[in-house]
């Protein structure tokens, strides 16, 4: 499974411009093929990321936190068609800016 990850810059919090920190949205998709377990695997994907998030929410000291912000599951448009299932997930992540500009 190789997930889809886009990561874009979001809008910051006052207090977040005034202490120089940097805000930032990463997606992560997950294209399920669907089967009798399909949807129960999107839960599965979602589960290990949140709980990925929660052991280590600075990401390995990359970030200063990261924040789930959203969770969607999407079914395939037609049962049966081989759709697949998918999951999306929103993090919202903040780091502090060293060296600004």
């Amino acid at each position: 499974m190789v997930p889809v990850i886009a990561l874009s810059t979001c809008e910051r919090s006052e207090k977040e411009r005034i202490i120089r920190m940097d805000a930032y949205t990463l997606t992560i998709a997950f294209a399920v093929p669907e089967s009798p377990d399909g949807e129960r695997n999107c839960y599965a994907y979602a589960g290990a990321v949140v709980t990925a998030l929660n052991e280590n929410p600075a990401l390995g000291g990359v970030a200063d936190k990261a924040v789930l912000s959203g969770k969607k599951y999407v079914p395939p448009k037609q049962s049966g068609t081989g759709g697949d299932w998918e999951v999306i997930l929103a993090l919202r992540i903040t780091v502090e800016n060293q060296h600004p500009c």
